[in-house]
């Protein structure tokens, strides 16, 4: 048993009605129009605010663990490796052949650490020569580079020995003819 269902009209479509749906339809486009994108502004901005600019940056896993270790072992005495003078051509950046010397001290967390990098110390010699040729004199031109040059050895330093970690490297000397 099914019902028919019948689309019979009390009145008849007049064009007075057919205006006012017609205006009725005007004003929803109104709406659609002027308010969806101050929503949609309202929104994204929100979205923005709380989710893009309030979350905290998450860092790499590695350096964080890195950093934290290096503050624990900054509590702890320290033991030093003196590496031998290391004479390297700079790169040229005129005429003249200039060169560096420079005198490291490996700051260290403690006495068993410095015989594992004693093994490891022609392999640090040719990261660091490998690195110094690249530069110039004029990167050696104020106290930045030195600061630079300081945190560049000490991560190529903590690549090659891995499960260790350098505190510092410390210039003992640095001169340049």
């Amino acid at each position: 048993m099914k019902k028919e269902i019948s689309y019979e009209f009390d009145e008849p479509l007049t064009p007075e009605i057919a205006s006012y749906a017609n205006e009725k339809m005007q004003k929803i486009k109104r709406i659609f129009i002027f308010i969806l994108p101050i929503l949609l502004l309202i929104f994204g901005g929100c979205y923005f605010f709380f989710f893009v600019i309030k979350t905290p940056k998450i860092t790499n896993i590695e350096e964080t663990q890195q950093k934290n270790v290096k503050e624990k072992a900054s509590l702890a005495p320290a033991s030093y490796f003196d590496m031998d003078p290391i004479t390297v051509g700079l790169a040229q950046s005129g005429a003249k052949r200039e060169y560096l010397r420079l005198t490291l001290t490996i700051k260290l967390n403690n006495d068993k650490e410095i015989s594992i990098l004693a093994n490891s110390t022609p392999i640090i010699k040719d990261c660091i020569l490998t690195f110094l040729r690249s530069l110039r004199s004029t990167d050696f031109n104020n106290s930045e580079s030195a600061i630079y040059l300081k945190e560049e050895l000490t991560k190529r330093i903590n690549k090659i020995v891995a499960p260790l970690v350098i505190r510092e490297v410390l210039f003992q000397e640095m001169t340049i003819n």
